[in-house]
């Protein structure tokens, strides 16, 4: 029998988003399918982690889809470009719903999301480097943020970057071709720390 001994720590949104995603994953493996003997696991590994945790959310914010080119993909909010910025592009940067990692980092129904940890209220993706983890997302406020899923940093652009375009196409092109320097010319976003 394995025993765990209690010890007092300090909790780390990343680590349990790290979690949260690993859990994700698991739910999608073949067999997790609900007439499986190890079905009933689920609810008792999902309270054992929120309990773990320490949290254990029973607001779910509205999904908000009044913002300006925001769809949903199952229920989760991304930014759709039109197909010809598709197309132009699908080599470096994708905006294919299905590699945004919609289900495991933004979902606004779950209890942990990029937008909770952060405080920042519509963030969704629209474009994801091909080659890493590196994202241009938006939020309500149509502030536009790049985020490396790796190493979890999140920086601001500022508005000489994102202002002033006549298409959100547009907009993300200007960021894309100009990566080097709209990098540059950030504001790391800190996470607010929790206390006792």
């Amino acid at each position: 029998m394995l025993q765990v001994k209690s010890t007092e720590h300090e909790f780390d949104p990343a680590l349990a988003h790290s979690f949260a995603h690993s859990f994700s994953v698991i739910r999608t493996l073949p067999w997790r399918q609900p007439n499986s003997q190890f079905s009933t696991i689920k609810s008792r590994l999902l309270n054992s982690l929120k309990d773990l945790f320490g949290f254990c959310s029973s607001f779910s914010p509205p999904i908000n889809t009044n913002i300006p080119g925001t769809q949903l993909h199952n229920g989760i909010p991304y930014v759709k470009l039109n197909s010809e910025y598709r197309d132009s592009l699908r080599k470096s940067w994708t905006n294919n719903p299905n590699k945004l990692y919609l289900e495991s980092c933004f979902d606004p129904r779950l209890d942990v999301n990029l937008a909770k940890d952060f405080n920042i209220t519509g963030l969704c993706p629209i474009v994801k480097a091909t080659q890493d983890d590196l994202f241009i997302l938006r939020d309500a406020n149509d502030q536009h943020y790049l985020w490396d899923a790796w190493t979890g940093k999140l920086s601001v652009f500022h508005d000489t970057w994102t202002k002033g375009f006549a298409s959100k196409e547009e907009l993300v092109s200007n960021i894309v071709c100009n990566m080097t320097w709209a990098e540059m010319d950030t504001e790391t976003i800190y996470r607010p720390r929790l206390s006792d």
